[in-house]
């Protein structure tokens, strides 16, 4: 990703155009919701006081977070000159446990403030913290995943953030990243909510819509293979029972590479006969075969897996009802689940012979 270039403000600093700051802060486990203290960092103050940009994504700050507003931090040594009012700050953090750096928020709507906002708050050195950011809440969020920053550097040598704790882009930056972040969601199953503030970003950010087609490519690959494999139900059977022993991500099928974990959904829908196992609905495509969901009972992003135990297959409304409706599990095993669904008992089955 070419970095912004001074020039360019200079020549459109009279008109909407805003860089965008990528800006490190300090890692925390805790998503940046509360106070930490980090043992492993490479600065003594880290390690002996919290950072000020440890509540950066608690947006209830009391005496200081309004319901439009949030306040964050960002330590730098000198104030970024090239960034309008208004523009948009992408948050570096390198994962102390992990040992690598990463994409883990964004703030939009954005202002530096001239000086310093300052609110009592317990256990931050002198039991008090500083601000120098405020952002329009609504546009501004803590990614549910994590992004690898490395696919954002121009070449691995040179540095995503600049020493001073921030770097200049190019606004087309922000929208890779968040089209990123929403790739991953759409295949985590997180919650609507949050697909839907990041799409609101990406029009904050990039003037226009986004055009979701671009998102459906675990389906397509979904559909490929149900017209690829075999309909052998007990040769999916045995596929299914050995899914523990497969150790590899991918599959090769007519010399193309598929992700294994759509190879898998593919089979449990051909077992389930492409029939929602609540109401029984199968729908029927045009041009042939049938369109069926996999919803997950524990989604990706608590680490739900694909198998037969975690996947329910499901017509589109009541995939939709079972993510987001009133839910309460009363039971779950290898072979079957209970639960309450807005106010309806249901028990289904999850064994696979």
């Amino acid at each position: 990703m070419a970095n912004f270039l001074k020039s360019e403000y200079e020549k459109y600093k009279s008109t909407n155009f805003k860089p965008v700051i990528i800006a490190n802060i300090s890692y925390n486990p805790t998503g940046w919701r509360s106070l930490y203290l980090n043992p492993k960092a490479s600065h003594s103050y880290a390690t002996e006081f919290p950072g000020h940009e440890s509540l950066n994504f608690n947006f209830d700050k009391k005496g200081v977070d309004t319901s439009n507003e949030v306040y964050g931090f960002v330590q730098w040594t000198a104030d970024p000159k090239f960034f309008n009012k208004g523009g948009t700050i992408i948050f570096y953090s390198r994962n102390t446990d992990t040992r690598k750096g990463q994409i883990v928020g964004i703030y939009c709507n954005t202002e530096i403030l001239n000086h310093h906002k300052y609110i009592d708050w317990k256990g931050f050195e002198n039991n008090e913290i500083g601000f120098n950011l405020k952002a329009q809440k609504d546009l501004s969020m803590l990614f549910p995943i994590p992004l690898d920053a490395n696919n954002y550097k121009e070449s691995k040598k040179k540095r995503l953030v600049g020493q001073i704790g921030y770097s200049y882009y190019r606004n087309e930056i922000a929208e890779v990243i968040i089209k990123d972040q929403l790739y991953e969601l759409s295949k985590s199953g997180v919650q609507k909510n949050e697909f839907d503030k990041l799409k609101n970003i990406f029009s904050f950010i990039s003037g226009k819509s986004l055009d979701e087609n671009i998102f459906d490519y675990d389906l397509k690959q979904q559909d490929e293979l149900v017209e690829l494999l075999s309909s052998d139900k007990s040769q999916i059977i045995t596929d299914l029972k050995n899914l523990d022993k497969d150790e590899t991500e991918t599959v090769t099928i007519n010399q193309k590479v598929y992700k294994r974990d759509n190879k898998t959904l593919a089979q449990i829908k051909i077992l389930r006969d492409f029939e929602c196992q609540i109401c029984s609905k199968k729908i029927k495509k045009e041009k042939g075969g049938f369109y069926i969901e996999a919803a997950h009972i524990k989604p990706k992003n608590k680490k739900g897996k694909e198998t037969p135990d975690n996947i329910l297959i499901l017509c589109p409304n009541h995939h939709k009802e079972f993510d987001y409706g009133s839910r309460t599990i009363i039971n779950h095993t290898k072979d079957f689940i209970e639960f309450i669904m807005n106010g309806v008992l249901y028990k289904l089955n999850l064994r696979i012979e």
